[in-house]
């Protein structure tokens, strides 16, 4: 006997709905991990490297303030002090190993991180600096957002996003 459509798009349904709705909690309740921010910003470095300028007394300088930036967060972590997202993950050590801060050839006035181990200060924000504080401001604030797990928020938000978007079209195509 031949089955109606009803009742094949039925059968269909139940065929994948566990493993569909499987994926969909899966990718609304996903979050983003160190490993994974930390991967995320090695590509974005890799696609930045050619307009990172290469001024060794520069990016000394730059480094210079970005280390004592670093050493800073670390006695705060180390007095535990900061936000909650900061002592969420399993491991901080990261966040104070291995940080650069790369000039970036830009005439764009910005700064910012990718969450892992680089910041990016901009030729032109630099050039617009009138002191060290200033330059020193903007790169705390850029390494605030390592130190707070902000990229991570960002990333969970995109996997939350994603899984409604794919609960959404799930659904469409349930109800045809």
């Amino acid at each position: 006997a031949a089955r109606t459509m009803d009742a094949v798009n039925l059968a269909t349904l139940r065929t994948w709905r566990l493993p569909a709705l499987g994926l969909l909690l899966a990718l609304s309740s996903a979050c983003a991990t160190d490993r994974q921010v930390i991967r995320q910003a090695e590509d974005t470095n890799t696609q930045l490297e050619p307009a990172i300028m290469n001024d060794a007394q520069l990016s000394g300088y730059l480094q210079q303030i970005g280390t004592r930036i670093v050493d800073a967060a670390r006695a705060a972590d180390q007095s535990h002090q900061g936000p909650k997202a900061h002592f969420s993950g399993d491991d901080n050590s990261w966040m104070f190993e291995g940080k650069e801060f790369h000039l970036v050839n830009s005439e764009t006035l910005n700064a910012f991180t990718t969450g892992g181990d680089h910041m990016y200060i901009y030729s032109q924000l630099l050039e617009q600096c009138r002191s060290e504080d200033e330059l020193a401001a903007v790169m705390a604030h850029e390494y605030a957002h390592v130190y707070g797990r902000h990229v991570h928020k960002g990333m969970n938000r995109q996997y939350t996003a994603l899984g409604l978007s794919a609960g959404a079209g799930l659904a469409g195509l349930a109800i045809g």
